[in-house]
């Protein structure tokens, strides 16, 4: 039995340690579109040996870094992630491996229902070399009043390697999928997003939210983080709420500390904000 929706805005604006039974699940795009190979070619499947879920999805925000949520990557952080931006995320004919991989130092995993709820899901691989050939994502952040209007007006685009059947625990295709799905609530750390549309599911976990501006450009503000079971059987198996870590400048700045620990130089990662208008006023007034 799902948990009662009024719960949905008090969980996700107070982060408090409500249940109704159940736990995380390793967060697909439900209900979705396939995309083409011209489409989102900075989003990556990734995989590892480790007991953690199969299949998750990453994000390039610079040549050698990705970014995917914390509860994907090993504790290991020398042990060797694979990614692709290839369609097929179980079987990609060209794989990138990394050197090193990083969880924020926030994410607490010993209970796995609060995961999604911290807003600290977050971590990034260190590719061994460079990817060329793909533009790096934009980042932004809905604690901007113009990213933030567009996630509650527009929508923001998800895009994913999970299942695509109208069930949270489908793992039947592990292709890239998008859809675009309205935000519910936003809080300093997190947001939600309604699951009518794009849910995500088994193989979503860590790939990006984007919003879309007038011209077409996109900027990453969440990284998906999953869906607590409380919340997964709202209508035909689809999760009612899903979860993304919010992208603010203190996971940039820890992105670029971090990374320059193993890089030669600080990578330029940095929150991107809309452009306003400068008034200054007449002279004399």
């Amino acid at each position: 039995m799902g948990c009662p929706r009024f719960l949905i805005s008090l969980i996700a604006l107070t982060g408090l340690s409500l249940s109704c039974s159940g736990v995380l699940a390793h967060a697909a795009i439900i209900e979705g579109v396939d995309a083409t190979q011209e489409q989102f070619p900075e989003v990556f499947s990734m995989t590892h040996s480790e007991n953690l879920p199969k299949l998750c999805t990453a994000t390039l925000i610079d040549p050698r870094i990705l970014i995917t949520a914390a509860h994907c990557l090993p504790e290991n952080e020398t042990l060797p992630v694979s990614v692709s931006n290839a369609l097929d995320g179980i079987n990609p004919a060209l794989k990138f491996t990394s050197s090193h991989t990083f969880r924020h130092p926030k994410f607490v995993a010993t209970n796995e229902n609060e995961v999604a709820r911290t807003g600290y899901d977050v971590g990034i691989i260190i590719l061994a070399e460079p990817i060329v050939g793909v533009v790096p994502t934009l980042l932004g952040s809905l604690q901007d009043r113009t990213q933030k209007d567009i996630a509650f007006n527009s929508g923001v685009t998800v895009a994913g390697y999970g299942g695509n059947k109208s069930v949270y625990q489908d793992m039947s295709t592990g292709t890239k999928r998008f859809a675009t799905s309205r935000a519910l609530e936003v809080s300093p750390k997190l947001f939600t997003t309604d699951g009518e549309y794009g849910a995500l599911s088994h193989g979503d976990s860590g790939g990006p939210a984007y919003v879309i501006n007038a011209a077409g450009i996109r900027k990453l503000v969440g990284v998906a983080s999953g869906v607590p079971e409380m919340f997964r059987l709202y209508t035909s198996g689809r999760p009612s709420v899903s979860y993304y870590a919010g992208m603010r400048e203190e996971v940039a700045r820890w992105i670029r500390v971090r990374a320059s620990s193993v890089l030669s130089t600080t990578p330029k990662v940095k929150i991107s904000l809309s452009k306003r208008p400068v008034f200054t006023g007449l002279a004399g007034s």
